[in-house]
């Protein structure tokens, strides 16, 4: 417990220690910021819930509904992990990227980077709603900072149009646990849920105030209008934690309602959850539908990553043990896979110095390595075998069948859920393998003097990709293509966590 403690306390440290920092070297708060989530991660390692006695639990205070505390368990302890490997990322990649920028606004950048990082985290480790709302709502406006970074017109809009929608969903989520105090007299997250909350005559009331809170924040149709404008706009790092993480505390929260609220037992032939799950089944076809029409590159992942979070909201509405078995690998996964692609995206833009998606012939011989880490994280969406997603999508698909199978859901709805997982995959390679085969097997388009025209063969100019963009590609890459090839390590907790939490105690194997 005070191994936690202090865990907890360092992100305020490492803020406060920027806040006085007068440092003129561009790359110094970008390796301030690797080096702080370092130590959070090595700590994080020793606090796993299997080392120690009994989970740890702090809590700050407890005057009535006001109730901050924060809890390590399994659930909290995977999920913080993956968050911490997107973060030291993407400030690795940060780099470089902000190295032609004002040193105040890369300061202001990795200052609000840390605040994103810390209201995550205190969201991922939150063992009540009151808590968890707190810091929810705190990052809202800390990642409006990151999204308005420019400072552009197009940006003001953006975060303009993100604030408006997030307003509304803190205000339903506000309006919800405090009808849900009212009732139970505590917002604390139990496994198995309240089953009391099955029969009230406000159920209906709470589970769509939970949804749309959180739909909001992950995106999910039809409130997503907010980010597909913010990801153009926003800086290539951010936009890697936008999709790799903030907008993933918006279908963790649908899981954490789900699992430790209503109780999985008690929603099974709830006419709310049928209808939840026919809305994230067309998300994951509209997003992905939507996705192809686009050409520029950021707006195409951006729509991506609204049909991928459909994907884990219909995973945890099936409700069987394998589905949310596989909504959970599949928020980690993506969490990765996502945020390789936003920042081999963003090289890619800075480099060919254009972001339509037609415009990346031969880029693969220019920056085989940015290329490849992107065709990694393209193939992996799409679901190709030996890459993380194909694990993914092959645990929904299972579930979903599992899901007929306890007579969860109608064999019907069922069908329909498996036909469109495969359908977006169909999708998705039709909006990322275009751009893979340009990249490597179109001629590259002439450029800095270039002349394909004349007799004699021209050598292709490779662009100079730095050594800490290099390193996060490649790390990225090989974290996703183990994650595919070996997978059973975060099975096996994922598998843990779902057995300790669901009355039922049972969560079958995969394979």
């Amino acid at each position: 417990m005070e191994l936690y403690s202090v865990w907890l306390l360092l992100p305020f440290l490492y803020i406060a220690g920027m806040l006085i920092s007068k440092s003129q070297k561009p790359s110094y708060y970008a390796t301030y910021n690797c080096f702080a989530i370092a130590i959070l991660f090595v700590l994080l390692l020793f606090l796993y819930p299997f080392n120690q006695p009994m989970e740890s639990v702090v809590t700050i205070a407890n005057h009535g509904p006001f109730h901050i505390s924060f809890t390590m368990d399994l659930l909290a302890w995977i999920t913080s992990v993956f968050c911490l490997i997107v973060w030291f990322f993407s400030s690795l990649y940060s780099v470089h990227y902000f190295s032609k920028n004002e040193q105040q606004n890369i300061k202001r950048y990795q200052l609000f980077s840390l605040l994103n990082l810390m209201c995550v985290l205190f969201i991922f480790n939150a063992d009540n709603w009151v808590t968890f709302f707190i810091f929810f709502e705190l990052l809202l406006v800390v990642s409006y900072v990151l999204i308005i970074h420019y400072q552009k017109p197009d940006t003001y809009a953006a975060g303009l149009r993100y604030v408006f929608f997030q307003i509304i969903g803190g205000l339903f989520f506000l309006s919800t646990i405090m009808i849900l105090y009212s009732l139970l007299g505590t917002t604390a997250f139990v496994p198995g849920g309240y089953a009391i909350l099955s029969e009230s005559s406000f159920f209906i009331v709470l589970f769509w105030g939970f949804v749309i809170a959180f739909a909001v924040k992950a995106g999910l149709f039809p409130v997503h209008i907010w980010l597909p404008e913010a990801h153009p706009v926003a800086p290539s790092p951010a936009s890697a934690l936008l999709s790799g993480m903030v907008i993933k505390t918006g279908v963790f929260g649908i899981m954490r309602m789900a699992i430790e609220t209503f109780g999985i037992s008690n929603l099974v032939g709830n006419m709310s959850v049928t209808v939840l799950l026919l809305i994230a089944i067309f998300t994951m076809f509209w997003g992905s539908a939507i996705a192809i029409g686009q050409s520029h590159i950021k707006r195409m992942l951006a729509y991506s990553s609204v049909s991928q979070m459909g994907y884990i909201v219909m995973g945890t509405m099936l409700l069987s043990p394998i589905a949310i078995l596989g909504a959970l690998l599949h928020m980690l996964a993506h969490s990765i896979v996502k945020s390789l692609l936003f920042m081999s995206a963003g090289t890619m833009i800075h480099q060919a110095e254009t972001t339509d998606v037609t415009a990346y012939s031969g880029y693969g011989y220019r920056s085989p390595i940015v290329f490849g880490a992107f065709t990694i994280g393209a193939l992996s969406m799409i679901g190709f075998p030996l890459f993380a997603n194909f694990i993914t999508k092959w645990a929904l698909g299972v579930g979903a069948v599992e899901a007929i199978q306890l007579e969860y859901i109608e064999p019907w709805l069922g069908s329909i859920a498996i036909g469109i997982l495969l359908l977006s995959s169909i999708l998705n390679a039709l909006y990322y393998l275009p751009i893979i085969i340009q990249g490597w097997f179109h001629v590259p388009q002439p450029e800095n003097g270039d002349s394909f025209g004349s007799a004699r063969p021209i050598p292709v100019i490779r662009y100079k990709t730095p050594v800490t963009v290099t390193v996060t590609m490649i790390v990225l890459a090989v974290i996703i293509v183990a994650y595919g090839i070996y997978p059973d390590p975060i099975i096996n907790i994922c598998r843990d966590i779902l057995t300790s939490l669901t009355p039922t105690n049972s969560c079958p194997s995969l394979f």
